[in-house]
């Protein structure tokens, strides 16, 4: 099947990873000696046959050391050991000009410290191996390296910038200090966050450019499975194909909620952490067992009536919702939202996150004594006990009480809830688990991230189902301590 790649439709990265990066030239220099190999006494493995396990460029920092005979892939690859190892060892090296057959590294201060590592090709073996090694050391640690140079800091700190926007160029020259024992410059830290901030930017930017061949991917391989991308339709008008927005809804997801889970649907938007801004949208169920059940999700540009609508939309349509007169919905009091809802499925009971309600209400009325009182009426089961609390409520605040019933306790009372999805619940704590169970993912590329939350949506199925299997009968074990109760 063809698919026309789209363009990227985030214009660049958020300001806050670039707040403390600022346009400085590099200039990183390893000290190197063109020093023949010598006739010194060195160990050495002529005519040994020892042997060790081949190095692990996954060894950046830490307990860094060589050994005889250990292996290398090229000299790729042993160049960034020996450089790991003076960073890790806290010890300035001489390094040998690029040869691709041979490197030899000595202290800087050779006359009084013996170290010296000689590594050359291993034979007729593919590779390279350490044939000599005096690992040994006189001088004293050193704590500013050439050989930490930005490359190298920002391979190490990669992962940290990537899961956080907001890590600054003084935290990495902090943690520098504190985790590998070395001082290095503010602007060093800098150019180093600004390398992985452009390798990061270009991966989202590729990722983007796949996403309409990995959406019709989801289709072939998972039949029933509804992904709809929507493009921007003034870039259209210029022949140009740039996201704006996709919803995914699997068809196992479907049957799921479908066949084993109340009419409850919790929705909710949280911002991705990445490089590229925007929103994922999400539907979540719960079933008899009260656990999380993802349904649907979107990305999207921003948390508005629009995209809300159109999410809403696609979901009515593909879980049959009709107007909405089985279903129980709960959600924040996102304007958007509330909106939208009145206009897809219209008939649908709403309730309002009792946590987001107070939230608003604790702005103005707070306080330990409001908020115990407050919680005793969304959890009051009929009409005259909420009642009885709110009065209880207004002894210890009138006004407090009279603002309270702004919020319309039909959607955040119990004592209001209708019986249709079997379910008390005055929190959308479903969607809040769900937002941090994707936490990661987040942070990740377009098409990474959504991978990554269809793989832990189909694991979760499997998990679950296998559990439903060995219940003692058609009820849930939270259901029978209900019962029980």
């Amino acid at each position: 099947m063809e698919v026309d790649e789209l363009d990227y439709i985030y214009s660049g990265v958020p300001t806050g990873y670039f707040s403390d990066i600022e346009d400085d030239n590099e200039s990183e220099l390893q000290e190197v000696s063109s020093d023949e190999e010598s006739g010194e006494k060195e160990s050495s493995m002529e005519g040994n046959e020892i042997l060790h396990d081949r190095h692990s460029c996954a060894e950046e920092s830490g307990e860094m050391h060589f050994m005889l005979g250990m292996t290398f892939a090229n000299a790729k690859e042993a160049r960034s050991a020996i450089v790991n190892y003076s960073v890790a060892a806290g010890v300035k090296l001489k390094i040998d000009p690029n040869e691709p057959q041979r490197i030899r590294a000595r202290c800087v201060n050779e006359v009084s410290c013996p170290f010296n590592l000689y590594i050359s090709k291993d034979g007729k073996k593919p590779g390279l191996a350490v044939k000599t090694l005096i690992n040994e050391h006189k001088c004293f640690r050193h704590y500013s390296l050439s050989t930490a140079s930005a490359s190298w800091l920002a391979k190490y700190f990669k992962d940290r910038i990537y899961k956080n926007p907001k890590y600054t160029a003084q935290m990495m020259k902090h943690d520098a200090e504190k985790e590998l024992k070395i001082n290095v410059a503010i602007d060093k830290c800098k150019r180093a966050k600004r390398q992985v901030i452009q390798e990061l930017d270009g991966s989202f930017k590729v990722e983007f450019s796949y996403l309409a061949a990995y959406a019709a991917s989801l289709k072939r391989t998972n039949p029933g499975t509804k992904t709809e991308i929507d493009l921007d339709k003034e870039a259209l008008k210029e022949g140009r194909k740039v996201f704006r927005r996709i919803f995914i809804c699997f068809e196992s997801c479907k049957r799921n909620w479908r066949n084993g889970c109340r009419p409850l649907i919790g929705l909710d938007g949280c911002f991705l952490k990445g490089v590229t801004t925007g929103q994922l949208l999400a539907a979540v169920g719960v079933d008899d067992n009260d656990q999380m059940v993802p349904i649907a999700w979107a990305v999207v540009d921003k948390e508005n009536k629009n995209n809300w609508r159109w999410f809403l939309c696609w979901l009515a349509q593909e879980l049959d919702l009709d107007d909405g007169s089985r279903l129980t919905l709960i959600s924040d009091m996102h304007k958007g939202l509330l909106g939208s809802i009145q206009l897809v499925v219209p008939q649908a009971e709403h309730r309002w996150c009792a946590r987001h309600v107070w939230a608003n209400w604790s702005k103005k009325w707070n306080g330990g004594e409001l908020k115990k009182k407050f919680w005793i009426c969304a959890w009051s089961t009929f009409e005259e006990e909420f009642k009885e609390n709110l009065e209880k409520l207004g002894k210890v605040s009138k006004k407090a009480a009279e603002s309270l019933v702004w919020y319309p306790p039909s959607r955040w009372c119990r004592a209001y809830f209708s019986r249709r999805c079997h379910s008390q619940m005055v929190d959308n704590n479903i969607t809040e688990s769900f937002n941090s169970w994707i936490l990661e993912a987040r942070h990740k590329p377009i098409i990474s991230m959504l991978e990554e939350i269809r793989i832990k949506a189909m694991i979760r199925i499997s998990e679950n189902k296998k559990l439903s299997d060995q219940w003692f009968n058609n009820w849930s074990p939270k259901s029978m301590e209900f019962f029980a109760g």
